[in-house]
């Protein structure tokens, strides 16, 4: 028979046992809300960072590397389209999308004469050129003539590949690497007014956005 003294230490190692269970389980259900709000803040920051579809961006007139003026927002030609490469020269996700950048400009030059590549620089003329110059770039780079039209473009996270429809709206937005793949795709069908089945959200290839070092 049990004393009452092994009866209370029982009663109170199963009370333990069960507050320290209760305890466990409140543990990983607020760890998960925790994750499920860092996940939610995480894509808020990106898209408070890039532009969204359906936005419209500031009509702007700037010069190119090569004395060029440009206009980047609103065309003349209702059917003309604005492909924007915004970039620095500092940073390696920029120089790794160089290559498909390069390889989009040439084929929407081939596939039609209303689509307008452009890059977009964040740094100094000098800096862009000597950059644009060791990479033989074959499409025109610019800077915002306003410093205020990074916040404007929400360009502060680059690399960038923004589509602009002929009234300055933006049709596609995408920050990050790209590569072969449905995010690449999905670039393609804005500029050349396709429509295409998007099967993921994300960055066609892994590699953090950069953002441009405060001048």
């Amino acid at each position: 028979m049990r004393s009452p003294m092994s009866r209370s230490q029982s009663i109170f190692t199963r009370a333990l046992s069960l507050a320290l269970a209760v305890s466990l389980a409140l543990v990983l259900l607020l760890a998960r809300r925790v994750g499920a709000l860092g996940a939610d803040i995480r894509e808020l920051r990106r898209q408070l960072g890039s532009l969204q579809p359906g936005a419209l961006v500031p009509t702007v007139a700037t010069t190119t590397l090569t004395g060029d003026t440009v206009t980047i927002g609103r065309q003349a030609d209702s059917t003309a389209r604005q492909v924007l490469f915004i970039l620095t020269t500092t940073c390696p996700y920029c120089r790794a999308t160089q290559q498909i950048w390069t390889e989009m400009a040439d084929s929407f030059r081939r596939a039609s004469p209303v689509i307008q590549v452009i890059g977009v620089t964040l740094d100094s003329l000098e800096r862009t050129r000597a950059y644009a110059d060791s990479l033989q770039l074959p499409y025109p780079i610019a800077p915002f003539p306003e410093r205020k039209l990074v916040d404007l473009y929400r360009a502060r996270l680059v690399p960038q590949t923004v589509v602009l429809d002929a009234e300055g709206r933006v049709l596609h937005a995408r920050i990050g690497l790209l590569g072969p793949g449905p995010g690449l795709d999905s670039v393609y069908a804005a500029a050349l007014g396709r429509q295409v089945r998007e099967t993921t959200t994300v960055t066609a290839s892994r590699g953090s956005p950069q953002r441009p070092p405060r001048k």
